[in-house]
């Protein structure tokens, strides 16, 4: 198992600066998920560790041993692209051996190791070995990608929205035996997405990036609960985000206006007409209710402000669209940002 060390890593493309200062340690064995939406500098800090991209300014370290300039082969990281990169024209034993060969490992070793990782990912070696790419379904060819990455038993694997191109279902089943895999080899990883149910369901630890930087490191259920800032707290979860007079209580602006903070609440902490006393109580009218399963999304207008709530499915609940409610919060299920 390897630590991972980012230290003060800055990347441009001519005037654009994809990285900016991006410092973050991954500890030993621990699943990592680089988060953020499209062009926020996930996949370029991906390409740096791999030693695929070479950083402008900065330092990249396995162990505390200086990798930075080191060639990607050198560091011997395993990789699994968004568009998979397999080999068309190879079978499925030659697509896994293909690192091995290069590394010029001994035939009958190399029969045993692919044997074995197309074992642990679930590719029975006997009926998928022989075939090619083209002759697999997605779930199946990305099985083959992950067996390919493994197989070298890289120090670090590195994963580029390798789940992002398959159906829900299928996409579900294979994170969900991802995971566990990688418990059980216990090996590094860093896991670049811009789905955060991937993100909160895969990681130990969560980076949620933003033009270049590191917004803020933690947890899942520490960056869900308590963000950090106002692009976090947007991005990560669905959230009612208030402008707000920080006058001593928080008081949200619901007609309008700047303040100089904000007031956050997640959809379910957000209650509909309350039975418990709450710290924050207004009235308002449902503009919409939208059925999702155990779940029901509900809309209400208050003053200049829509409001959104998730409440558990009942058969007593009857709100339609134009029926008055009462909303509110308790002070403990809402944080405040500063602007």
């Amino acid at each position: 198992m390897v630590e991972v060390r980012v230290e003060r890593v800055w990347k441009r493309f001519g005037s654009v600066e994809a990285l900016r200062g991006v410092s973050l340690t991954v500890r030993e064995g621990e699943l990592f998920t680089l988060l953020g939406p499209s062009g926020c500098g996930k996949t370029t800090l991906l390409r740096i560790v791999a030693g695929l991209l070479e950083p402008d300014q900065g330092r990249i370290f396995f162990d505390g041993d200086d990798v930075t300039g080191v060639p990607p082969h050198k560091r011997n990281v395993g990789m699994v692209f968004q568009d998979l990169a397999l080999f068309p024209h190879m079978t499925v034993y030659d697509n896994v051996a293909y690192g091995l060969r290069v590394r010029r490992v001994p035939e009958d070793e190399v029969r045993r190791r692919v044997r074995e990782i197309l074992e642990l990912v679930r590719l029975d070696p006997g009926e998928f070995a022989s075939r090619r790419p083209g002759q697999l379904s997605g779930g199946q060819q990305q099985r083959v990608a992950l067996a390919r990455a493994l197989v070298i038993e890289p120090r670090v694997l590195l994963l580029d929205e390798p789940f992002s191109h398959l159906d829900y279902k299928i996409r579900q089943e294979l994170m969900a035996e991802f995971k566990k895999l990688q418990k059980r080899l216990g090996i590094t990883t860093i896991y670049v997405t811009h789905d955060q149910t991937e993100a909160m369901l895969l990681s130990d630890r969560i980076a949620v990036m933003n033009a270049g930087r590191v917004e803020q490191v933690g947890r899942p259920d520490e960056v869900y609960e308590k963000p950090r800032t106002l692009f976090v707290a947007s991005f990560f979860g669905d959230a009612n985000i208030l402008p707000a007079r920080l006058d001593g209580r928080a008081t949200p602006l619901l007609e309008g206006g700047e303040g100089d903070g904000y007031i956050v609440v997640r959809y379910e902490k957000l209650a509909i007409d309350p039975e418990e006393p709450l710290d924050y109580v207004f009235e308002g009218v449902v503009e919409d209710v939208a059925f999702m399963g155990p779940v029901v999304r509900i809309e209400v207008r208050v003053g200049g402000v829509l409001l959104r709530s998730i409440q558990p499915r009942t058969d007593g609940m009857r709100l339609s669209r134009g029926s008055k409610v009462r909303v509110g919060w308790r002070s403990k299920d809402m944080w405040v940002l500063g602007r």
